[in-house]
């Protein structure tokens, strides 16, 4: 039985409403990437959590500046201005920790 581990990545929240007219740190949301074991059934799956960062693409950088910085504020988006609904954040994760780049995608609102 081939019992190779592959790692999934998730982040937390998938979605956001943030004031943009709020004082910081009210005007801001941190979107928190986590890669955890997967393996395939049957075979055992280490218990181990590490966070992630991610490089964050951003569909409108006028309304919303986000962080790709490889530190604690990695994923730390701020709202400029109000957009017309929901924006998809997009971040694309390659440590050398993970087996396979991961890309996810997370939603943020500025009111």
């Amino acid at each position: 039985m081939d019992c190779s581990l592959s790692e999934t990545v998730r982040v937390t929240p998938l979605s956001a409403t943030v004031n943009h007219a709020a004082a910081p740190p009210a005007n801001q949301v941190q979107f928190v990437a986590s890669a955890a074991p997967t393996a395939p059934p049957g075979c055992p799956v280490p218990a181990w959590v590490v966070r992630v960062y991610g490089t964050w693409s951003n569909p409108d950088p006028t309304a919303i500046q986000i962080s790709s910085a490889n530190d604690s504020t990695n994923g730390t988006a701020v709202c400029k201005t109000p957009t017309n609904g929901p924006v998809t954040l997009t971040g694309t994760f390659s440590q050398q920790t993970l087996s396979n780049p991961a890309t996810e995608t997370v939603q943020l609102t500025c009111n």
